[in-house]
């Protein structure tokens, strides 16, 4: 007897999402999306009008802060300042010859990266581990450079820590945010997922994280967070700019770990060859 797939119009008794849910999903699965203009200039491919974007995305932060105080705020600016801190000492240890690129990868790329420590089911930290630590080093060294320069695009920023198959977008954009918290946004699992779903935006995922050029990823952050920092003026809570991208990252995070969204995550990775 042949394999028998579970016919498609059975699919909301087999998963708690809704309708609109679903056919979002459903347009997730469709052809890869050039990504290449704002997020205003893309209302009919989002199917949502700027008041629609606008409308769901004070409700997605009602719904995560709405009971948010400044002294949380001024928290979050703490944190990931001391992230900075640590990260920074890091790399100037090694620079001074203090430590060696060893411990800088198994101190602050293995166990403090998040998009390291939270793949440990995964061949990425072994990869990692084989890999020789001068060279990890290196490509940081240059893609921090190359950041502080100012002469190179975000994307050039990138392709210069880049190592195939072990230095991805992930980690690069992680190390770039932790070193200057207000140029670079975190692009990765988390922030692709969050982004799509906030905004209703048609592609994949992986293709938000593998082929949506950082440029553009960053432009779409910048629109969120304006209406991030028009809701919370709302709040009368006051933002510090300069920690931006932390904020993104938070509420990214918060609505990655929606059920909405963990259901979706779910049906995607379980059967996505069958939606395509």
């Amino acid at each position: 007897m042949g394999y028998n797939r579970t016919p498609r119009r059975s699919i909301n008794a087999l998963l708690e999402v809704s309708e609109k849910d679903t056919e979002k999903l459903k347009g997730y699965f469709r052809a890869i999306k050039a990504f290449s203009v704002p997020i205003s200039e893309k209302e009919e491919e989002s199917g949502m009008d700027a008041d629609e974007i606008r409308k769901n995305l004070f409700e997605r932060f009602e719904e995560h802060f709405g009971d948010c105080s400044q002294a949380e705020i001024r928290e979050w600016d703490a944190e990931i300042m001391d992230m900075q801190k640590s990260l920074k000492k890091g790399y100037s240890d090694v620079l001074k010859g203090l430590r060696d690129a060893s411990y800088f990868r198994d101190r602050y790329l293995l166990k403090e990266n998040w998009a390291i420590s939270e793949a440990k089911h995964t061949s990425l930290p072994r990869k990692i581990k084989g890999e020789d630590p001068d060279k990890i080093f290196g490509k940081i060294k240059a893609m921090v450079e190359a950041a502080e320069s100012g002469k190179m695009g975000p994307d050039e920023v990138l392709t210069e820590g880049r190592i195939l198959e072990k230095l991805g977008p992930s980690i690069l954009t992680e190390l770039l945010h932790k070193y200057f918290i207000s140029g670079y946004p975190i692009k990765n699992k988390r922030s692709s997922w969050g982004l799509m779903l906030s905004m209703d935006m048609t592609g994949v995922p992986e293709d938000v994280l593998s082929h949506m050029p950082y440029s553009q990823f960053i432009s779409y952050c910048d629109e969120v967070y304006a209406h991030f920092k028009k809701w919370c003026t709302g709040k009368k809570l006051k933002l510090n700019d300069r920690f931006k991208y932390y904020y993104l990252d938070r509420y990214y995070q918060c609505e990655y770990e929606t059920p909405r969204c963990q259901e979706l995550l779910k049906f995607y990775y379980n059967d996505r060859e069958y939606y395509y």
